[in-house]
């Protein structure tokens, strides 16, 4: 399995690379410059919602197999969504990996892609109601009709109810039986797949009571996450609420979702960022260069950490396993 070892460091360096080959350090370091030693802060609530996020993942490992510490998987956490950034197929390749990474520490590949599916669906699940739930509040608040957001809402509620749709009939039905899922390897793919829900149904009706704690753990890893915002505009001068830092940040991870093909989603972030800050009125370019830029060395820092994780983690496995 070295060659898979290859690709996960390769995927790191290159996800180190491509951040900093989209980042202009002049403009990063005058961005640093208005906001100086405080954006250690920015680090400490991004590697809070981080380690949050590594504590519902926990929960949603079987009991049987649930042995590694919470530091280690905070730390295949951390390489996994490094790889996720740079890997063109996104969310995909970076949930394999973790998945790979706890299968190398003796859980059974099966158990472990349930557990990164379960608490991925649960934490995408509670994103999406909490973008809601914000937005329609700042609706209702506001004094006039906000086009803008009223489409977004739209969208975050018609896309993931299509896709369940969706789901659930090709699942029911031959609806959308095609030519090509009729070949084997198709099928093959098909019958992991199942088995794969099959163990994340199984352990979500098993474990009712721990699950709505997962929940509890999702909410508190988002609103740890939004106080990056809220801070960096702070820090810039510029006055918004929580509320508002909240419901800006779940909209912007909303909308690059549908950016999840290109690489580390250049871009695509950017000008959700830009979306979302004209929601609220925040129209100033300079803000939202600085913002973003920001943003992106907040990414640049984690993903340097999963790298040295990674070369730690694998150091230690080979000489626990003698080669």
């Amino acid at each position: 399995m070295k060659w898979i070892k290859i690709i996960v460091l390769v995927l790191l360096l290159a996800s180190l690379i491509w951040f900093a080959s989209s980042i202009d350090p002049y403009d990063v370091l005058r961005a640093i410059q208005k906001i100086g030693y405080s954006y250690v802060w920015i680090l400490l609530a991004t590697g809070t919602a981080y380690f949050l996020g590594a504590v519902a993942w926990k929960l949603c490992i079987d009991d049987d197999y649930n042995h590694l510490s919470l530091i280690q998987l905070f730390a295949i956490r951390l390489i996994g969504e490094a790889v996720t950034l740079v890997n063109p197929s996104n969310f995909i390749g970076g949930e394999s990996t973790k998945a790979y990474l706890l299968q190398k520490r003796g859980i059974p590949y099966t158990v472990a892609f349930s557990s990164v599916i379960l608490s991925r669906s649960i934490l995408i699940t509670v994103q999406v109601l909490l973008f809601v739930i914000a937005a329609v509040i700042y609706m209702l608040i506001s004094d006039s009709f906000n086009q803008q957001l009223f489409v977004i809402i739209l969208i975050s509620i018609v896309v993931p109810g299509s896709l369940v749709i969706i789901f659930i009939l090709s699942q029911k039905t031959k609806l959308f039986s095609f030519p090509f899922t009729k070949r084997p390897e198709f099928q093959k793919f098909k019958s992991s797949l199942q088995e794969t829900f099959a163990l994340v149904s199984h352990h979500f009706r098993k474990n009712k009571v721990k699950m709505f704690f997962v929940v509890f753990i999702g909410v508190c890893h988002w609103m740890a996450g939004s106080v990056e915002l809220y801070l960096l505009f702070s820090f810039l001068g510029m006055e918004v609420t929580y509320h508002e830092a909240l419901m800006m940040d779940m909209g912007i991870i909303l909308l690059k979702s549908f950016g999840v093909f290109v690489p580390g989603q250049i871009g695509i972030e950017e000008y959700s960022n830009k979306i979302l800050f004209a929601v609220v009125g925040m129209v100033n370019n300079a803000i939202w260069i600085s913002i973003s830029l920001l943003r992106r060395l907040r990414q640049l820092i984690w993903i340097l950490v999963g790298l040295l994780l990674y070369l730690l983690m694998e150091g230690r496995y080979f000489k626990s396993n003698g080669s």
